[in-house]
């Protein structure tokens, strides 16, 4: 019920970049020969096209902007159990993101940087630790707004968030 909630009231991805990789993965199970995860090199640098037309190999992308490699792992963890693919392909530029610098573009740009990545993940442990993760790199990140679209998307759910906060903590 609330996933169907979520499709009327989520907001459309703008941001010109693909982010139905999960969708992919969790529709088309054990479908890609070959799982390519990282930065937007990997996005833009690999032609899964081409490598199905010319030589009938099946990709798909799991990259996003900047994702850092802590992502990717997880990225990677929760793919595997949908995916079987004979090879794994990282970008590892990410190795050389300094926490730091991670940390300040989660403070420019949660969306982009955590949301983008995540909400189309389904909840579940490895969702749950990549928040964590998350989590202790940003402390200041809301950790409510990943567990549903409509939180980070819609005003009402910053509203219904609260009154689920409160009852929570006025609970014996």
């Amino acid at each position: 019920m609330w996933e169907g909630v979520l499709n009327v009231t989520s907001e459309p991805n703008t941001s010109g970049w693909d982010n139905e990789a999960f969708t992919r993965i969790y529709n088309n199970r054990n479908s890609y020969d070959v799982l390519c995860l990282g930065t937007s090199m990997a996005v833009t640098n690999i032609s899964s096209e081409e490598l199905f037309l010319n030589y009938n190999i099946t990709m798909t992308t799991l990259g996003s902007p900047e994702q850092p490699i802590y992502l990717s792992y997880y990225y990677l963890e929760e793919a595997l159990k949908y995916q079987s693919p004979k090879i794994v392909l990282f970008d590892v530029q990410s190795l050389f993101y300094t926490e730091e610098n991670i940390e300040q573009r989660i403070q420019e740009n949660e969306y982009q940087y955590v949301h983008f990545l995540l909400d189309n993940m389904k909840m579940g442990k490895v969702k749950k630790k990549v928040i964590e993760e998350v989590k202790n790199i940003d402390p200041d990140i809301d950790k409510w707004d990943y567990y549903s679209k409509m939180y980070n998307s819609h005003s009402i759910g910053k509203t219904f968030q609260l009154i689920i906060s409160k009852s929570l903590k006025m609970m014996p």
